[in-house]
């Protein structure tokens, strides 16, 4: 990968995880990727549009992962477990987009040429 812009902080289940923009994914075609162990979200720069709905791919792997909804085994979820995962990291999702629209707006100068 190339350089990253660190754009915001986010707090999950008592732990602290960055959200950085890069300009691309060296050799794949890749939007984003969480990385638990590094508690990092990595970003594609793209139109605000397509990042935000990659940020919130993102983010439901990693309120998936931090709540111990392991997604490394095959699992199979019915209408009732989606629904109750929808209703629990709504607002967690919804928080840390505005958040992030917030300050990537603000620091949108920064990244793009």
């Amino acid at each position: 990968m190339n350089t990253e812009h660190e754009i915001m902080t986010f707090e999950v289940n008592g732990l602290i995880y960055k959200i950085v923009i890069v300009e691309a994914f060296q050799g794949d075609n890749l939007l984003g990727l969480a990385e638990y162990p590094q508690k990092k979200i990595t970003l594609k720069l793209e139109d605000i549009d397509v990042m935000i709905k990659t940020l919130k791919h993102e983010l439901t792997h990693v309120w998936l992962e931090e709540f111990g909804h392991n997604q490394h085994e095959t699992k199979s979820y019915n209408n009732e477990d989606i629904c109750e995962i929808v209703a629990c990291s709504n607002n967690f999702i919804n928080e840390n987009v505005a958040k992030f629209k917030k300050n990537f707006t603000e620091q949108e100068n920064n990244y793009r040429g």
